[in-house]
């Protein structure tokens, strides 16, 4: 097994000791941008498979970065949240860091990466090809350009590790200014969660209120507002990977995709309470299977690997309550998977079939594939969330079902 360090020349440096555990710290910098180069190299491992996920060339948040790159205003450290290492151990001394990422089993290999860089690759990415178009465009006298780079050392242990990357790439990443940004676009999703819940899967007696949603923060609420819109991205998004990878892509898509996200939108409520079904409903489902021995067993021994947690969680929209944490890894590619019960042919979104119905009829099926994918390639709750053999393989299963209940006339939605 490697050992994998990288070298950084560092201004106005600092250490700060986790006052919860002495063995941790925090070192932080400004860093020159042209040294980035040093951590896009295939010896440092990344934590975040995000990394080669969008185009660099093309997504709204590269282009950001290449445009306040160009500025040479020396302001880019200020604009950009910068990058987030998690490492072994660092040390900082006379404007040098030296970051240790420890030994990796198997560089690429996702499922080892519990060091390596968490965030920012997008900014390291864009840099390193900026860099090489044009000979040291950002290093100009007093506008040097500098990238703020944090690095959190110490004995994380997986999924301490899943838990910081997922905070640096979902809500906590976006900030109260960048939410009141968003503030016209946000008012059509409050006018309809407002409104009395409509939709094909909820009870026939209907529902009288959405839970309340919190829109900025301090704001009471069940849901936030990411949450929703995190929802329906995960089906209005060309790839439904890229709606768990982080709130902040989602947020990007709802304000520049309005047209898409509009036309998905009145599914949303469907969308949560199938959310929550699935969540109250799989574990007796896939214990039923199990039984059957058609399942992995029952779904309490998959829980460690799929959740990790036994508190207790509320399901607001349909009253009931779980007694595990569900996790995204598994519930948003479990959830993703019923895009196949979609009716692609018709010009608005809408059911080919129930998918409550299908779900209650093939759930336990769906999330075994899960677990295969997990298993197959080695994935767990850490990742599982980011493969996407898992979302395609229980998408395509799904819409196999849902063409072939279509067919007999089962799970029918009411006016089709």
């Amino acid at each position: 097994m490697n050992t994998y360090a990288a070298l950084l020349n560092v201004e106005k440096g600092r250490r700060e000791v986790d006052l919860n555990d002495a063995n941790r710290c925090t070192i932080e910098g400004l860093v020159p941008v042209e040294q980035l180069n040093k951590l896009d190299v295939t010896q440092i491992p990344w934590a975040n498979v995000r990394i080669g996920f969008n185009d660099a060339k093309k997504s709204r948040v590269a282009k950001d970065i290449r445009t306040s790159l160009y500025l040479k205003d020396g302001a880019f450290a200020n604009k950009h949240k910068g990058i987030r290492i998690i490492a072994d151990s660092a040390t900082l001394s006379d404007g040098k860091l030296i970051i240790n990422f420890g030994g990796q089993s198997k560089i690429g290999n996702f499922n080892s990466n519990i060091r390596g860089v968490g965030d920012g690759g997008t900014t390291i990415r864009v840099t390193c090809e900026a860099l090489k178009d044009v000979e040291d465009p950002f290093v100009q006298g007093d506008a040097k350009q500098y990238v703020r780079v944090f690095v959190y050392c110490g004995d994380y242990e997986k999924d301490e590790t899943a838990a910081l990357v997922e905070s640096w790439n979902k809500g906590e990443n976006v900030t109260e200014a960048d939410m009141l940004n968003y503030k016209k676009e946000f008012r059509d999703l409050e006018i309809l969660v407002e409104k009395t819940p409509f939709g094909t899967i909820l009870p026939k007696s209907g529902v009288r209120k959405f839970p309340e949603v919190s829109f900025f923060s301090g704001d009471p609420g069940s849901y936030d507002v990411t949450d929703l819109i995190q929802f329906v991205g995960l089906f209005a998004m060309d790839d439904a990977r890229q709606a768990y990878n982080g709130t902040g892509s989602c947020l990007s898509f709802f304000q520049h995709e309005q047209t898409r996200f509009q036309k998905m939108l009145p599914l949303m409520f469907d969308i949560i309470w199938l959310y929550e079904s699935i969540v109250s409903e799989l574990p007796s489902l896939y214990n039923g299977e199990g039984k059957n021995g058609t399942g992995l067993g029952r779904f309490a021994a998959t829980r460690p690997v799929m959740s990790g947690s036994k508190k207790s969680t509320d399901l607001p929209f349909t009253g009931r309550k779980v007694p595990f944490t569900p996790n995204k890894a598994w519930t948003f590619p479990m959830l993703a998977a019923f895009r196949g019960a979609l009716d692609t042919e018709s010009t608005n979104p809408q059911w080919l079939v129930n998918p409550l119905e299908l779900f209650r009829a093939i759930g336990a099926k769906v999330y075994t594939e899960v677990l295969l994918g997990a298993i197959d390639n080695k994935s767990d709750a850490f990742n599982i969330g980011r493969d996407s053999s898992v979302y395609k393989a229980a998408e395509e299963m799904v819409g196999r079902a849902a063409e072939k209940a279509n067919r007999k006339g089962l799970y029918a939605v009411a006016g089709r």
